[in-house]
């Protein structure tokens, strides 16, 4: 570990043994919410609460009213989807009212079974646990595509296999080598690391980055800083999105921070948050054959695409689009090229015309 994560565990420790009552408010520095204490996961937090303060410096009454910001969010979070989708009105979802987009989440989120799902139950829902598939839905799930899609045999899908060309824009993700076809190898290894939390693999003076990033990305990124100083590279094999957008933004502040180029091989594929993700990169490099995808942001049922353009949810990543040196349009466009639940694979020209490669 290094020194500095070193006396940052002890002077946390030392806070809790003369505060017993911070223990509870020490819950916030559990970014991933999986009951372990990372040491970098807590320098993201006192870094983030750091900025917030203006140079102020962090208190503890900061930690505390961290926790208490995140447990508001949660709530209104909750609040929002109820008042899209609770029909009757009783403050509580029944797992009809859930809907096609929502129904697979219903019989876990009903933790007590009685048929409906409560503000209480969706806050203690583990969201993320169960958007990542185990090792036996991800074959069952490559089962069931060939079973369906493979209509000649071959153990190959191809373009006029596939149902539509939404659904070719989905399974050519999984194309690592480019033949135009999708083998039961590459569909499986694509599904893995759809279903993996992002991870930094180092070699010499580059980190190969493949998996989903989650809210433990940002306390990944800062590991690799300090106990990597050579690293001076990021080359993104496989991200196919994230599933905390504000901790994507965070890590991939420390990216730009730290003046990481970021590269993509002709074999590579980023979509979504991945796609922004690379966009930090002080210098990028994007390899033709390159797959970057773009699409909409919102949740099953909503587009971020209906919410009117003066409105402040565009804000946050505007903002973050012109600190990347990425226009405006390029934002704009992600709405419009595909729905949340689509994919559009980005043209040369988009490339060039969003200042998305930095080297030639």
């Amino acid at each position: 570990m290094h020194a500095l994560s070193c006396r940052l565990v002890a002077a946390l420790f030392l806070l809790v043994l003369h505060q017993p009552a911070l223990a509870d408010s020490l819950t916030a520095f559990d970014q991933n919410r999986d009951g372990r204490f990372d040491p970098y996961e807590a320098m993201e937090v006192l870094l983030m609460l750091e900025k917030d303060s203006g140079g102020a410096g962090v208190t503890l009454e900061n930690i505390a009213a961290l926790r208490a910001e995140r447990e508001k969010q949660d709530l209104e979070e909750i609040a929002q989807v109820l008042a899209d989708m609770d029909a009757n009105g009783d403050g509580r979802l029944s797992l009809k009212e859930l809907g096609e987009a929502w129904a697979e989440f219903g019989p876990a989120m009903d933790a007590d079974k009685d048929g409906f799902i409560t503000p209480a139950e969706m806050l203690s829902f583990d969201f993320a646990g169960v958007l990542f598939l185990s090792a036996a839905e991800i074959e069952e799930e490559v089962d069931g595509t060939f079973a369906v899609l493979d209509t000649d045999g071959d153990g190959l899908l191809t373009r006029n296999e596939a149902e539509d060309d939404a659904d070719w824009a989905r399974l050519t993700e999984g194309d690592r080598n480019r033949d135009g076809q999708v083998s039961r190898a590459e569909m499986t290894a694509f599904l893995v690391a759809d279903n993996t939390p992002a991870r930094f693999t180092v070699s010499g003076d580059t980190a190969f980055m493949s998996g989903a990033i989650t809210a433990e990305t940002p306390a990944r990124v800062l590991r690799l800083i300090f106990e990597h100083p050579s690293v001076r590279t990021i080359e993104m094999t496989h991200v196919p999105g994230s599933i905390d957008d504000e901790a994507n933004l965070r890590a991939a502040a420390y990216v730009r921070a730290h003046g990481f180029t970021t590269v993509l091989r002709n074999t590579s594929s980023v979509a979504s948050g991945g796609t922004d993700f690379f966009l930090a990169g002080a210098r990028r490099i994007v390899e033709k054959g390159a797959k970057l995808g773009i699409h909409s942001w919102g949740w099953p049922g909503f587009e971020g695409s209906d919410v009117p353009r003066d409105n402040p949810q565009h804000r946050l990543y505007l903002k973050y689009y012109e600190a990347m040196g990425i226009p405006a349009d390029f934002y704009w466009r992600t709405l419009e090229a595909a729905p949340v639940q689509g994919i559009h694979w980005m043209t040369e020209q988009e490339i060039r015309r969003y200042n998305v490669r930095t080297e030639p």
